[in-house]
């Protein structure tokens, strides 16, 4: 295995470029091999840190698991099942982030298996507003997926098929792997190909994510953009917005995406074995707000937390 991650790009990856070179740098250098037995301390601590989620994305990855289950089991001729059955799974998944969050020496041992919930690790607790939206996020996703668009032209649209789900895939552009993973593909007939994003929060602007997809499934499927739709599904709202993806707008974010891998690549010592430069070339975000919820804040000397000693909050039956 090699000492240094191969060089990639991904949105995820850009965005964390963007917020903070510390995190950055913790997050996709420091933390590499920090899974092996001959790990140093420090890797084998970044690597954790990095395994740390939190409520909202424990969450939204549970109303992930839920449209993916629901929408392949129907594709295998069951039936949707009941929202409160759909609703408990979710609270069952909740409850079991919350309680393995208790066991720090199961995650510490295996972070990439156990779940550490960061409102518990450095906090103690989770907050009660917090609570409270993803209790609100809970029953408006469930019920708003089953009215969704996509959903309808599941169950609606006898030419509908499904092409990907949650499948990890990469492609070529300017000589770098470049990482996507839709929450869904699929095709009406053979002219109209449509890709889904589910969405759990505030409703927001499209994101260069979308365009993205959009690249893919033009370059990946060789389909023409005027057949190419991108389409946010807001679960929170029951809302959702399109966009048909235009050649210009790809051209421009080829351009971007170039011009963030030039500038990652003003981190490395060597760009050809993607060795990063030390870690004082990568400074902390001088915006001290996004160092709250960041999960490096244990290790990162610009805002250095201890991890809590109390979890005592019960999730419970409040979700």
């Amino acid at each position: 295995m090699s000492q240094h991650p191969p060089w990639s790009y991904s949105q995820s990856r850009a965005q964390t470029f963007d917020e903070c070179l510390r995190k950055y740098y913790y997050h996709y250098y420091a933390s590499h091999s920090g899974w092996k037995k001959d790990a140093t301390d420090a890797q084998r601590t970044a690597y954790r840190l990095k395994q740390m989620t939190n409520l909202y994305l424990v969450f939204g990855e549970a109303v992930h698991q839920m449209c993916e289950s629901v929408i392949r089991q129907y594709l295998k001729g069951h039936e949707a099942p009941r929202i409160e059955y759909v609703q408990h799974v979710i609270r069952q998944l909740l409850r079991k982030a919350y309680e393995e969050s208790h066991q720090i020496e199961r995650w510490i041992a295996s972070p990439k298996h156990n779940t550490m919930l960061s409102e518990l690790y450095y906090d103690g607790e989770i907050p009660p507003e917090r609570r409270d939206s993803i209790r609100t996020r809970l029953a408006a996703c469930t019920q708003n997926f089953f009215q969704s668009k996509t959903w309808q032209d599941m169950t609606h649209q006898p030419r509908s098929k499904v092409r990907e789900i949650e499948k990890w895939d990469t492609f070529q552009l300017h000589e770098t792997n470049v990482y996507v993973k839709m929450d869904m593909l699929y095709t009406i007939g053979e002219d109209q190909w449509i890709i889904v994003d589910w969405k759990t929060g505030n409703e927001d602007q499209f994101d260069d994510q979308l365009l993205l997809y959009a690249m893919y499934v033009h370059e990946t499927y060789e389909v023409p953009l005027s057949q190419i739709r991108c389409r946010v599904e807001y679960l929170s709202s029951g809302t959702s917005r399109e966009l048909q993806p235009s050649a210009d707008q790809l051209t421009r974010l080829s351009a971007k995406i170039e011009h963030d891998l030039q500038e990652m690549k003003t981190c490395l010592m060597d760009p050809a074995l993607n060795i990063p430069r030390p870690i004082t070339f990568f400074t902390p975000s001088p915006r001290p707000g996004r160092c709250k919820g960041c999960h490096f804040r244990e290790i990162c000397e610009a805002h250095s937390l201890p991890p809590s000693s109390s979890h005592t909050q019960p999730l419970g039956e409040s979700i």
